[in-house]
């Protein structure tokens, strides 16, 4: 049987995760396109896919020629993710940063308990960090500057 505190600590992490996932939704379902950086980084995942995934030396965007000098892994995995499930490349610029963003703050509540030793305060740390504006760590891991940001 759970005791007060654990159902307390798993009301507040269900709460921090709707909250965090409507946060990181809402810019997918109410902008029709990536945002940000989203147009260079869409031309970079086209000119990845285009070369046969050997990355170009260089990207053509805005009538300038730049240099491919970004960390590939979330082109590859924008592009792997839309060449495998069939899936258009602007809805996985649209879907995918807001999914590795909730991936990543339901990965932050067992860390943030282990460091805190308490689930009640591993729950808080994950409400704050779900409320970041842009955790900087989710988009690092997953390289969602690289999927266009969504907030």
């Amino acid at each position: 049987m759970k005791t007060d505190n654990e159902r307390l600590s798993i009301l507040i992490l269900v709460f921090g995760l709707l909250l965090g996932a409507y946060a990181r939704f809402l810019p997918a379902l109410t902008v029709g396109f990536p945002v940000s950086d989203g147009g260079l980084f869409y031309a970079m995942v086209k000119a990845l896919q285009s070369n046969h995934y050997v990355l170009p030396a260089f990207v053509e965007y805005n009538g300038a020629l730049i240099p491919f000098a970004y960390p590939p892994l979330g082109f590859y995995i924008t592009s792997l993710v839309s060449d495998l499930f069939n899936i258009p490349l602007i809805e996985v610029f649209r879907w995918l940063p807001a999914i590795g963003s909730v991936a990543f703050t339901i990965a932050f509540f067992p860390l943030g308990s282990a460091i805190l030793k308490s689930t009640l305060k591993g729950s808080f740390a994950t409400v704050f960090f779900t409320l970041l504006p842009n955790p900087s760590i989710s988009w690092a891991a997953v390289s969602p500057a690289s999927l266009g940001h969504c907030s």
